[in-house]
């Protein structure tokens, strides 16, 4: 995943957003949240600030109609992983500002982007970073695991778009 904000590039390996889910990050002087939903596979980030205010987010380890849902240090509101939206607590109804990204090979994003900096693999956790990730199975077998409130049937429900 490649982040371009602020003049700023940088890459931030699927391997590692598949088990830490946040990065906390700061491009200049914005508060960026970079997140990944391994459930939908889908990568993200926002600018992490409301009303000039920076939030700092984790993982609740719970989900949201096959999505998961974070909270926010300060009010313990909980915040849609998908839209940035927040769906509960002193901040329900707000939305986080969504920052364009690249879903790119880290080759590619070298080649084109030879100056970026990147998340390194030594994050201060004890993990195997490798592609044997712990919802392998899942990603391809077409059941999910909540369901999808008006479905598209003319794709499988975990097709990318």
């Amino acid at each position: 995943m490649l982040v371009n904000y602020q003049n700023i590039t940088r890459i931030y390996p699927i391997k590692i957003l598949q088990q830490h889910l946040i990065v906390n990050d700061n491009f200049a002087d914005k508060a960026v949240l970079i997140s990944y939903s391994i459930l939908s596979g889908s990568p993200r980030a926002y600018i992490s600030e409301i009303n000039d205010t920076k939030i700092k987010f984790g993982n609740t380890g719970t989900l949201f109609r096959n999505n998961d849902l974070f909270y926010d240090y300060e009010t313990e509101s909980l915040w849609r992983q998908f839209d940035g939206k927040a769906i509960a607590g002193e901040l329900q109804n707000k939305q986080l500002e969504e920052i364009p990204i690249q879903l790119i090979s880290f080759t590619k994003a070298l080649s084109d982007y030879p100056d970026t900096e990147m998340l390194n693999f030594d994050t201060g956790y004890q993990r195997d970073y490798s592609d044997e990730i712990s919802f392998k199975a899942y990603e391809f077998d077409n059941k999910i695991l909540a369901p999808i409130k008006n479905p598209d049937t003319s794709l499988s429900p975990k097709t990318k778009v």
